[in-house]
């Protein structure tokens, strides 16, 4: 499981799924292949849907994450404006305290069967 620690806010310093905001003219795919290129410099290939993860947030409209799964199929790593750090974590290594989100600790379960 490939997270990136975040390098802004909202949640700096704290481990999430590259991602981001979907331009109005792009899928899904495209979307999480561009974000993730962005934000950490590797090229993906998407296999399939991990889930849909929806939760409200006090001050604001909340969060809907779409979490994707894929494999990388090129590029180097590196961090970008949003990375504070890029690192491969195991089922075991997951850091469950210190997640950004509900919604990325929600999907990490559903990939982990916890």
């Amino acid at each position: 499981m490939l997270l990136q620690r975040r390098g802004i806010e909202p949640r700096a310093g704290y481990w999430t799924f590259p991602g981001g905001f979907m331009e109005i003219d792009e899928t899904l795919e495209e979307c999480a292949a561009r974000e993730t290129m962005e934000e950490i410099g590797l090229k993906i290939s998407i296999s399939g849907l991990v889930g849909l993860y929806a939760r409200p947030l006090p001050d604001g409209p909340g969060i809907l994450s779409v979490v994707l799964r894929g494999t990388v199929s090129g590029g180097e790593p590196r961090l970008g404006r949003e990375a504070l750090e890029i690192r491969w974590f195991s089922n075991e290594d997951i850091p469950w305290h210190d997640l950004a989100y509900e919604t990325t600790e929600m999907a990490l379960r559903d990939w982990t069967g916890r």
